[in-house]
């Protein structure tokens, strides 16, 4: 199977601690506050929950909309009503 065994983890371990002393970060420290790159959204106010919600339905409708995300979404509703009912082929 694949994935990463104890040695090859830490081969990539090292890897990573050596790309951030090389770039000057600090474990744990974010690279972009270092570079200032980030904006202070203090002062930003939070979306309401219409909002959030109205924006989450858009995502959802230009995802349906497509192929893949009709028969993705026809498929799970039909796992899901199968669970419920107790009709599942997974005992």
């Amino acid at each position: 199977m694949g994935g990463l065994r104890g040695g090859e983890w830490r081969g990539v371990e090292s890897l990573v601690v050596a790309a951030e002393r090389e770039n000057g970060a600090q474990k744990g420290e974010d690279v972009g506050a270092r570079n200032g790159e980030m904006e202070d959204d203090d002062d930003d106010e939070k979306p309401s929950c219409w909002e959030v919600t109205v924006s989450g339905l858009k995502a959802f409708w230009k995802f349906f909309r497509t192929w893949t995300g009709f028969f993705v979404t026809i498929y799970m509703l039909n796992g899901t009503s199968l669970s419920t009912l107790g009709l599942s082929t997974n005992h």
